[in-house]
C-alpha cells in the first residue's frame, strides 16, 4: 500500500487520501456560518414591527389636542351662568291719597315698560292730577306774594303819625310860655295817640293777613303732595297697576 503523509505544523494529518485543515493556524481564524432564521419567525416579526408602527401613528394623529392661551395678568372672574328668579325680601304697596287722573313721573313713563327699573327713597314716580287744588294753590301763592310786598311798605297811618308827633313836640315847647292854649295841646296829644293805636291796629291786622295767607299756601301745598306718589324705601319697581293717564 502506497500513501503520502503530509505534515504541517500545528495541523494533524490522516491516513486514506483524507485532509482536514485544523481550525486554528498562525495568525488565521476562521469565521462559523451565520444563522438564518425560519420564514415563518421573519414574517412574525416583520408583523409586529407594522403593528407597532400603525398603533404609533394613531396615537399620534388621535390624541388629544390641548389648547394654549397666552398668559395674561389681570384679575380672575369666577362666573357661573345660569336662569335665576330672584324674590323681593318684602313688598311695599305704594297708593295714591287723592283720586284723579295719574301722570307718571318723566323717569316711569314707559309704564310697565319701566319694571325693573331702581328707585331711591322719595324719589317721584307719579302725581294725581287735581286741577282745583293746583289753581287754588297758584292764586294763594300770588296773594302772599302780594301781601309780602306790601308789608315791606309803610303803614297807612304811619306818616299821619309822624305828622301828629312832630305837631305834638312843637307844642310842647310853647306851651309854657302862654301863647299856645291848654285846649289845642290836648287835642294834638289825643291825636297823636289816636294816629299811635292805628298804627298799630293796621300792624295786627297786616301780620294777621300774612299768617293767614302763609297757613293757606301750606294748607294746598300739603294737599298737593298727597297727590304725588313717592317711594317710600329705597328698592327695585316690581309692578305698576295704572298707566298713563288713567284714573
Amino acid at each position: 500500500m502506497r500513501s503520502n503523509i503530509w505534515q504541517k505544523a500545528g495541523a494533524r494529518t490522516m491516513t486514506g487520501g483524507h485532509q482536514v485543515i485544523a481550525k486554528k493556524g498562525y495568525g488565521h481564524q476562521t469565521s462559523f456560518p451565520k444563522l438564518k432564521l425560519p420564514e415563518s419567525k421573519r414574517l412574525l416579526l416583520g408583523g409586529g414591527v407594522v403593528i407597532l408602527l400603525l398603533f404609533a401613528l394613531a396615537y399620534y394623529f388621535l390624541m388629544p389636542v390641548a389648547e394654549v392661551a397666552t398668559v395674561r395678568r389681570g384679575t380672575a372672574i369666577a362666573a357661573v351662568y345660569g336662569t335665576v328668579r330672584i324674590e323681593p325680601a318684602f313688598v311695599v304697596r305704594v297708593r295714591a291719597q287723592n283720586d284723579g287722573f295719574l301722570r307718571l313721573a318723566e323717569a316711569f313713563s314707559a309704564g310697565r315698560g319701566a319694571i325693573g327699573s331702581s328707585v331711591e327713597k322719595g324719589q317721584l314716580l307719579a302725581t294725581i292730577a287735581d286741577e282745583e287744588t293746583s289753581r287754588e294753590l297758584k292764586q294763594a301763592r300770588a296773594d302772599l306774594n302780594a301781601a309780602v310786598e306790601r308789608a315791606a311798605l309803610p303803614l297807612p297811618s304811619s306818616e299821619l303819625l309822624k305828622a301828629a308827633e312832630d305837631n305834638l313836640q312843637r307844642l310842647e315847647k310853647v306851651v309854657a310860655s302862654g301863647n299856645v292854649p291848654a285846649v289845642e295841646y290836648q287835642k294834638a296829644k289825643s291825636e297823636a295817640n289816636r294816629l299811635r293805636g292805628a298804627v298799630e291796629a293796621e300792624r295786627i291786622e297786616r301780620d294777621r293777613n300774612l299768617n293767614s295767607l302763609r297757613e293757606t299756601t301750606k294748607k294746598l301745598e300739603a294737599q298737593m303732595k298727597n297727590s304725588e306718589v313717592r317711594a317710600p324705601i329705597d328698592g327695585v319697581l316690581t309692578n305698576v297697576q295704572t298707566i298713563d293717564g288713567e284714573l
